[in-house]
């Protein structure tokens, strides 16, 4: 105890030398504004993403000859045997001669379910009931704004993400993501070819000044999902209904307020 003593002193005499240099000598020049920083945290929501009901509204075999049969001479690559044949006999027949690829179908299988789909992204929307104006009705004294992102994407396959800001009329008033941060690798797989775990990623979008100002007219959150149907790992791509993407959104503000204005209003 006695060897740490003179250190001790050391440090005391350095914090009574310092000391003096750290505040203003002239007690008369002080500020009358009280400025507070604060900063909060708020959760937008979170939800989950399934293509259950979209492959629920994929061309069935009915749609599929509705479409042939609007095409000249199309009718020509159909046999007539297919009449009264079930429906999975129907598209594979139509599958081998080359009919479906031949219209720009995409053949997929949804619950080990050969189907087929138009285009090569399918498309899944959301969107969170939140308004904006529940923040603050002042934004200029809004220092900062950032979102934070949670998404995990438990397909097989790759998936873009994009976050739209939009009005009361569901016009888009800004896209969160940019280019680089909207895409989202595919799942582990196990030697089945089926996910084990999902892709799991945390990030921040912060926001200027001018994105800010608009966002007080957002009244909600839209989430736009596109997913692929192919992958060079996967030789055959295959979906179920437990497969899903999950996202959870937050924000957090940082702001000032001059406390000496509020109490000269009282």
């Amino acid at each position: 105890m006695l060897k740490k003593f003179p250190i001790i002193i050391f440090i005391a005499i350095l914090i009574m030398d310092v000391l003096p240099s750290c505040y203003d000598k002239d007690f008369l020049d002080i500020s009358d504004s009280i400025n507070w920083h604060p900063s909060f945290s708020l959760p937008i929501g979170s939800n989950d993403f399934e293509v259950d009901n979209f492959f629920d509204s994929l061309p069935n075999v009915s749609d599929i000859l509705d479409t042939l049969s609007t095409l000249p001479d199309s009718l020509s690559y159909l046999p007539d045997s297919l009449s009264g044949l079930p429906d999975s006999i129907i598209i594979h027949v139509l599958d081998s001669i080359g009919v479906l690829d031949s219209l720009g179908f995409d053949s997929l299988y949804y619950n080990n379910e050969l189907r087929y789909l138009l285009q090569e992204k399918i498309p899944l929307k959301d969107d969170y009931d939140f308004d904006f104006d529940s923040i603050n009705d002042d934004y200029d004294i809004i220092d900062s704004m950032l979102f934070k992102v949670n998404i995990k994407n438990g397909f097989p396959t790759d998936a873009y993400v994009q976050i739209y800001l939009i009005d009361s009329v569901d016009n888009i008033i800004d896209s969160l993501f940019s280019e680089s941060l909207s895409f989202f690798q595919g799942a582990e797989i196990d030697k089945d070819e089926k996910v084990i775990n999902p892709t799991n990623v945390n990030f921040d979008v912060n926001l200027s000044r001018e994105r800010i100002d608009n966002l007080k007219n957002a009244k909600n959150v839209l989430f736009n999902v596109n997913l692929s149907i192919k992958s060079e790992d996967i030789e055959t791509v295959k979906f179920f209904s437990s497969y899903e993407i999950y996202i959870k959104l937050g924000l957090r503000i940082a702001f000032h307020y001059d406390m000496s204005n509020s109490d000269n209003n009282d």
